[in-house]
């Protein structure tokens, strides 16, 4: 299915509790092909993910070619080179004060993973200690046929 990001990222962001602390850098109209549920979905973990961890999130997306990338980038602590590995493997948690409760059960990133394969995209994770986390998802451009 069709889907306009930058629409659906502004509706998600509208809709979410620490709008103040999420900032938007959107190409003006950008389609990807996917499903909005999952789309939104992968826009919860990943900004809920952030801001657990650091101050703001910024959320970017640019196409180029077949491709839109999808950005998210913090100003937290970032992820220590040896633990870079496993972002995105299931039960992978780095804090070790939190515990289910507090702080879930590390199947945020694994499940934002999934649902971008299965929608065709990938994912991928750029940190470096003391400079937050940048985690981008390539999703398929979508074609402003009239189908």
């Amino acid at each position: 299915m069709e889907v306009n990001l930058t629409a659906l990222t502004g509706d998600l962001l509208a809709l979410h509790s620490d709008e103040d602390r999420i900032g938007l850098d959107l190409s003006p109209a950008s389609h990807v092909l996917g499903d909005p549920t999952a789309l939104g979905r992968i826009f919860d973990n990943l900004v809920d993910n952030a801001l657990r961890h650091a101050s703001t999130v910024t959320v970017r997306n640019d196409s180029d070619g077949g491709k839109t990338c999808w950005s998210f980038e913090d100003d937290g602590p970032g992820v220590a080179p040896d633990q870079q590995l496993t972002l995105g493997t299931a039960y992978a948690r780095f804090d070790p004060s939190r515990d289910r409760q507090t702080g879930g059960a590390g199947l945020g990133l694994a499940i934002v993973c999934g649902l971008a394969e299965a929608i065709g995209g990938s994912v991928s994770f750029r940190s470096k200690p003391g400079r937050g986390l940048h985690v981008q998802v390539v999703l398929l451009s979508a074609g402003r046929s009239s189908e």
